[in-house]
């Protein structure tokens, strides 16, 4: 009796693995649709002859229990796939698709149909898109994430984004999109990160963006903003919140309600700003760890920056403080260095330079260099830089973070790093946490691909990554505008020359030679009207 219960059970048990087998296999209207994208695409991967279970191994698709393809995730980089494709009619066959992702050598606009993608929950399509951004995506009312960044959309953002109201992310950096902000985007209130960046943007922020009071990053950087911050942004009560208004034409004083916002990153630098913004600075300001505040018209009053945990020297332009300062207060921190010369640091108490590693000059005790160097060198700095967790280290857009720093020129971790590598370690993803590099120059015996996450170090002027080093060329690469020399040779990339490196103008100088790239040189790369040198692939 035993033995047939058992005989039983093996029965079932092959019974149930045979119907599960069989109910993986890909929908046959789906199959048919995958097809008709292959062929538009020019897909070579997906080979019915050979696989003809669509979710078993076609590279890019996932399926749901039953059978009803629910994700496509493609990258056109790196394949044999070089030539620039419209993006097709046929995507919208997948009337179950919840995630599309679409990377790569992609031209036209988008297609009516993916507005019976029904169940569509993330999309993400870049890059070499035009056009304007279409108003039927607002139909897509299950999205939650949608990234259109980088393309070539033009026109205004059209305000029916407004009713994507579950929305977390919305990215449409690096296009060409002009007018104003729409004031319905105010109604994405489950909005926790917008990227706006980069493109043509003009008018004022609208207020009704402080709605989103959890967001953890708004970016708004390098458009043609205009008209002042609003003061309704004091509502922001994230304490890991990144705020990005630089590169814009805002004018007027920073609202005091600003000071009372939970941000943990703040930019306003390169605007038009005026008015006293000591403010923002205090001692109960234990959320705000970084601020941009250059190239405005700001004028200083009060300077206070006590007890904290800032290290390096005072910069010079510290002696230019205007006569009517009131208050200037470093005490406490652990600056080390002679105080700049100026008449009105001379007038300071000591008391506002006490207690730091080793400041010296007036108004305290002559400088003895020999004693101050020796406790400099010891003390001035952590005796090693302590990084954010890798984890923060991902696909969307991070800002720089440093847990203590400096709050003047001089840089809370090194402006430039150089490694010779003996062993063979994994790409160095801790970099991506020194933010305000400008130098960076890897030799020997690297593997794997350059993170993406390389982006964060906006300052880099230089960067020089050899040898070893596999995967794409990075599309991130395009987002460190101030590069001047770019060096990728004497490694094993693959794929095509990413197309973004044309956003880099001011570049001099660049290298790829020696790696196993394909493809055509992109057209884009005739804006790098700056260099001097450049070496291609295979020309050493």
């Amino acid at each position: 009796m035993d033995s047939k219960a058992s005989l039983l059970c093996l029965l079932c048990l092959f019974l149930y693995l045979s119907i599960s087998s069989a109910a993986i296999l890909c929908n046959l209207s789906d199959r048919k649709a995958l097809l008709q994208i292959a062929k538009d695409l020019s897909i070579p991967d997906w080979d019915p002859n050979t696989t003809p279970d669509c979710c078993a191994i076609w590279f890019g698709v996932g399926c749901d229990t039953n059978g009803r393809v629910n994700s496509l995730i493609y990258n056109l980089y790196g394949t044999e796939v070089q030539v620039l494709q419209r993006l097709p009619a046929s995507l919208g066959g997948l009337p179950f698709l919840e995630t599309l992702h679409i990377n790569g050598n992609l031209t036209g606009t988008i297609p009516n149909s993916i507005v019976n993608l029904v169940n569509l929950q993330s999309l993400q399509l870049d890059m070499g898109l035009s056009g304007p951004i279409p108003n039927f995506l607002s139909r897509l009312t299950k999205l939650t994430s949608l990234d259109l960044s980088p393309n070539s959309f033009t026109g205004s953002i059209p305000p029916t984004l407004g009713r994507l109201t579950r929305l977390t992310y919305l990215a449409l950096y690096d296009n060409k999109l002009s007018g104003p902000i729409p004031e319905s985007l105010g109604r994405l209130t489950r909005l926790d990160y917008l990227d706006l960046s980069g493109n043509f943007l003009t008018g004022p922020i609208p207020a009704s963006l402080s709605r989103w009071t959890n967001i953890s990053q708004l970016d708004l950087r390098s458009n043609r903003i205009t008209g002042s911050i609003p003061a309704s942004f004091g509502s922001f009560k994230n304490p890991k919140m990144v705020l990005f208004l630089s590169g814009n034409q805002l004018s007027g004083p920073v609202p005091r309600s600003l000071g009372q916002a939970k941000v943990y990153f703040l930019d306003l630098s390169s605007n038009q700003l005026t008015g006293d913004a000591s403010f923002l600075f205090g001692r109960n300001k234990t959320w705000l760890e970084i601020i941009y505040l250059d190239h405005n018209t700001f004028k200083l009053r009060y300077l206070q920056i006590e007890n904290n945990e800032i290290y390096g020297s005072l910069p010079k332009q510290l002696g230019q403080l205007p006569l009517n300062l009131r208050g200037l207060d470093v005490s406490n921190n652990h600056l080390c260095g002679r105080i700049p010369t100026g008449r009105r640091l001379k007038r300071m108490s000591p008391d506002a330079f006490a207690n730091n590693t080793c400041l010296c000059g007036v108004p305290l005790p002559p400088c003895n260099v020999i004693q101050m160097r020796r406790r400099c060198s010891s003390r001035s700095r952590p005796s090693s830089i302590q990084p954010t967790s890798p984890s923060r280290i991902g696909t969307q857009r991070q800002p720089p973070t440093v847990a203590t720093g400096s709050a003047f020129s001089a840089a809370p971790a090194p402006e430039s790093l150089r490694l010779t590598l003996i062993s063979i370690p994994t790409h160095p993803t801790v970099i991506a946490d020194l933010p305000f590099l400008q130098s960076l120059h890897i030799h020997g015996n690297l593997t794997e691909p350059i993170p993406g996450s390389i982006a964060n170090l906006a300052d880099l002027q230089a960067l020089e990554l050899n040898s070893g080093l596999t995967g794409p060329i990075p599309k991130s690469l395009g987002r460190l505008k101030r590069l001047i020399s770019l060096d990728l040779s004497g490694n094993i990339m693959t794929g095509s020359i990413s197309s973004t490196l044309g956003q880099l103008t001011g570049l001099t100088y660049l290298d790829l030679s020696n790696n196993k790239l394909s493809g055509s040189i992109p057209d884009s790369l005739v804006r790098l009207t700056a260099l001097n040198r450049s070496t291609c692939p295979g020309t050493g």
